[in-house]
C-alpha cells in the first residue's frame, strides 16, 4: 500500500443497502480528496481477518456480527469503530424476547466493548451505544442538496408522503387513522407511500411507490 495515502476498510451493512449509500459510498470523492484509500466489503461472510492489518481504520457498519468475529476484527484492527445509523437491536412491532433479545444485547456489548468508538447518526441511537458501554460519538445523517431538492409548484394538490423502510410500516400504520381523517377533510390532499414494500391497506387510500435505488429524490 502507498505510504503517503491513508487506508479505511468499511465492512458494510450491505453493498446495496440505502444505509451504505447515504452513510458511506457519498462520501467516496471527499475520502479520495483527502488521500484516503477506502474499500467497502460486506461484513456478513467477511473473514479474511489478516488483511484488516493493512488498513489504518476499520469501520464495521451497523451489522451485529457474532461475538467471536468482532473479537477477531478487534485483533487485527489499529483502530476500530463501529457505525451505526438506526436501532437495529430493536424490531419494529414485535419487541425481542427471551432468548433472542439476550442474544442481541450479549452482541451489542461485545461490539462496544470491543471498538474504540462508536458513530451514530443521532443522540438517541447514541444513548442506546452507551447503555451498552460504548463510546459514542454523534455523526449525523446528511444529503447532498444538489440532488435533493424540490419547489413545490403552486397548482399541485397537497401530497402527503412517506418514505421508510418495510419494517418500519408498522409505526406508521399507527397514525393511520389520524392520516385518514386528514384525507376526508381535504378531499383535494393525497397520500403517497415510498417503500420496498407495499403494506397494501384497504382501511385507508393511498398511492404507493415501489423503491428503486436512485430515484429517491425523484419520487419524494
Amino acid at each position: 500500500m502507498d505510504s503517503d495515502r491513508k487506508h479505511l476498510i468499511v465492512l458494510t451493512f450491505g453493498n446495496d443497502a440505502p444505509s451504505t449509500s447515504f452513510r458511506w459510498f457519498k462520501f467516496r470523492e471527499n475520502f479520495a480528496n483527502q488521500n484516503v484509500e477506502v474499500l467497502f466489503t460486506p461484513a456478513k461472510g467477511f473473514c479474511d481477518f489478516d488483511s484488516l492489518e493493512r488498513y489504518d481504520v476499520v469501520v464495521l457498519q451497523k451489522t451485529m456480527l457474532p461475538r467471536q468475529q468482532v473479537k477477531q476484527i478487534r485483533k487485527k484492527a489499529r483502530r476500530f469503530l463501529y457505525d451505526v445509523d438506526d436501532r437495529i437491536w430493536l424490531r419494529p412491532g414485535i419487541p425481542y424476547r427471551g432468548w433472542s433479545r439476550w442474544k442481541i444485547e450479549r452482541r451489542m456489548k461485545t461490539i462496544c466493548d470491543q471498538v474504540d468508538g462508536c458513530l451514530s447518526a443521532n443522540s438517541w441511537i447514541a444513548s442506546d451505544l452507551v447503555k451498552f458501554g460504548g463510546k459514542s460519538s454523534v455523526v449525523p445523517m446528511s444529503i447532498d442538496s444538489s440532488v435533493w431538492h424540490y419547489q413545490v409548484p403552486d397548482s399541485e394538490p397537497v401530497v402527503i408522503g412517506w418514505t421508510g423502510g418495510p419494517k418500519n410500516l408498522v409505526f406508521l400504520e399507527k397514525i393511520l387513522p389520524a392520516i385518514d381523517q386528514i384525507l376526508r377533510a381535504y378531499p383535494g390532499a393525497r397520500f403517497v407511500v415510498h417503500s420496498g414494500k407495499d403494506p397494501e391497506w384497504s382501511s385507508i387510500e393511498y398511492t404507493y411507490e415501489p423503491f428503486i435505488a436512485g430515484r429517491e429524490p425523484e419520487v419524494l
